[in-house]
């Protein structure tokens, strides 16, 4: 056995491309200091082998290569599962991890339906992180709902459990779990403040910024309109990075803003170039709904986006809601606002005046508190422990 944790072997699995996930990007590059690593993922991203992270000799990409889209049939979905599957059982054969380190739940399905088939023993430690709650209303022949069956039988093997949020650990039937869990918010990387923005790009325009996914919910609609007056005496822009509901951006957001110099959409920014996007703005919006269903209801540590842009300089404007004043009312440069558009202009008005101390205490709270490696050296300290 080894029992050096720099000789430790982890295989990570997630069912999509890593570096779209920052948690699973940052686990990563945090295992690659203490092991060996490999990481197995479905996506067609050719360039995705020469990303630095996966250049040396300690971290290694496994690309099962299947068909993409998001309207593919149900014999489609379940010839990638398989794909999958056979290529996590090679994975675990070649490789022989000390832990296997699923992220969200179709890993988990393939991982589930090889120790019941009994194609691989279990000679490792189960790590399982998931990102986001899947929610109830499914169809009924759903991989998905195949997943959540298959979460709950393997519980009782899984060493390790981590949610983004404490707020969901209610939706998981723990009831047979026996191991440790631990909550690892969706915080950056403490080296992500590098270079930050730490003055507004104009003392006469704001430039609120938005990334992440695009659809309602996030206040989007409610800042086009606010582009379309000054506020106070400052011209407003809107910058919008991410993919989505494109009908919703055309017709909610781009229709709305009469001057089309003040909105700029730069579509998906990989998550390694997003920050030189993200300083494109002066306050960052984290506006979510939590009418809008489970993941925005229990996003307040979940939503990378609210701690990349203070990483980044960006005092940040969230909803005033239950779940996110829990955890946020306490930092002064997250500033709640109504869903109105008075209650908006008002947080904007407030961060420009006091731009400069929201922005250094901004950073400050990233460098010494909110960052990923504090959080995630609990729960690897631990795993060492049981390892050993």
């Amino acid at each position: 056995m080894r029992t050096m944790q720099t000789d430790l072997r982890f295989l990570i699995c997630i069912y999509a491309n890593p570096l779209h996930y920052p948690s699973t990007y940052n686990t990563i590059k945090a295992l690659k200091k203490r092991g060996h690593v490999q990481t197995l993922c479905i996506t067609h991203d050719l360039t995705l082998k020469s990303n630095p992270i996966f250049e040396d000799d300690y971290s290694k990409l496994i690309q099962v290569r299947s068909q993409t889209g998001r309207n593919l049939s149900l014999i489609r979905r379940i010839q990638k599962i398989y794909q999958y599957t056979k290529s996590l059982r090679n994975s675990v054969v070649k490789f022989q991890p000390d832990y296997v380190i699923i992220h969200d739940s179709l890993p988990l399905l393939s991982l589930y339906i090889l120790l019941q088939t009994r194609r691989i023993q279990k000679n490792f430690k189960i790590w399982y992180h998931n990102h986001d709650v899947p929610e109830k209303n499914r169809p009924k022949f759903d991989l998905i709902k195949a997943s959540i069956l298959a979460e709950r039988s393997l519980f009782p093997k899984i060493d390790i459990f981590t949610l983004p949020s404490e707020e969901r650990k209610q939706y998981f039937d723990l009831s047979n779990f026996v191991g440790k869990y631990f909550t690892i918010p969706n915080y950056p990387s403490v080296n992500y403040c590098d270079e930050p923005k730490t003055q507004l790009s104009s003392q006469h325009t704001i430039n609120l910024v938005y990334q992440g996914r695009i659809g309602p919910g996030h206040g989007l609609d409610l800042c086009a309109e606010i582009c379309n007056a000054p506020v106070q005496d400052l011209t407003v822009n809107l910058h919008i990075i991410g993919q989505g509901d494109l009908f919703f951006l055309k017709e909610k957001i781009e229709k709305t803003i009469k001057d089309q110099n003040r909105f700029f959409y730069h579509g998906f920014i990989e998550h390694g170039n997003l920050k030189a996007y993200t300083t494109l703005g002066d306050i960052g919006i984290a506006i979510l709904d939590p009418e809008y269903g489970t993941n925005f209801l229990t996003a307040a540590t979940a939503s990378n986006k609210i701690y990349e842009y203070a990483a980044c300089g960006l005092p940040v404007i969230y909803m005033r809601s239950p779940g996110m004043l829990q955890h946020l009312k306490d930092l002064p440069w997250a500033i709640p606002a109504d869903m109105n558009i008075e209650s908006i202009k008002s947080a904007i008005t407030y961060i420009h005046r006091n731009y400069e101390r929201l922005s250094d205490l901004a950073i400050k709270s990233i460098r010494t508190d909110l960052n990923f490696e504090k959080r995630f050296e609990m729960a690897f300290k631990y795993a060492v422990e049981v390892y050993n």
